[in-house]
């Protein structure tokens, strides 16, 4: 839960595959939620993680340097069959632990239309049995797509989990890229 009464914004916009939202701090981009069936499934995951944010509209205007705008169109992109690379956004990452992060960055690492396992994840954060550890920390990632969990599978190519969504959701991700 974040306190989001003051230099917060959000945003909830339609995709193809449903409903999106995210809100940015100051800081930068702090959540995003994957598509839902509809605009309430998103406000409600966002109030969740910002419960003082205040309802207004779609939540325009963004917070006066673009970072809204530039998600928003840039996830249009994505879903419109492009490459986007979201590694150039300022995120708040301020919740994050410190494995967290090296989780966060590994991840960031894996190239657009590719999959790595938990465990090479793992082995790229130098904790080869901590895969486990792996999976819960992308279970609390508070940015996916931006954070390409859906880019981590099992070591089985199972799907694994899925931060906030379906794993249908994943599944759209993964088909998505790989048909670029």
């Amino acid at each position: 839960m974040r306190n989001c009464t003051v230099n917060c914004q959000y945003v909830i916009f339609n995709t193809p595959l449903g409903y999106m939202g995210a809100v940015a701090t100051v800081q930068g981009l702090a959540t995003v939620v994957l598509p839902q069936v509809n605009s309430e499934g998103v406000w409600a995951a966002l109030a969740r993680e910002f419960p003082f944010l205040e309802r207004q509209g779609s939540g325009w205007p963004d917070t006066g340097n673009g970072l809204l705008d530039k998600f928003v169109v840039w996830a249009g992109e994505y879903f419109a069959g492009r490459r986007v690379d979201f590694s150039s956004l300022p995120l708040d990452l301020s919740w994050a632990t410190d494995f967290q992060l090296r989780v966060y960055s590994a991840a960031r690492e894996i190239p657009y239309g590719q999959t790595r396992s938990y465990r090479d994840i793992a082995c790229a954060i130098g904790k080869p049995k901590g895969y486990r550890a792996v999976g819960g920390a992308l279970k609390r990632n508070r940015l996916p797509l931006v954070i390409p969990c859906h880019r981590v599978i099992a070591c089985n190519g199972g799907l694994g989990g899925f931060t906030g969504a379906s794993l249908d959701i994943k599944t759209a991700l993964l088909t998505l890229e790989s048909s670029r």
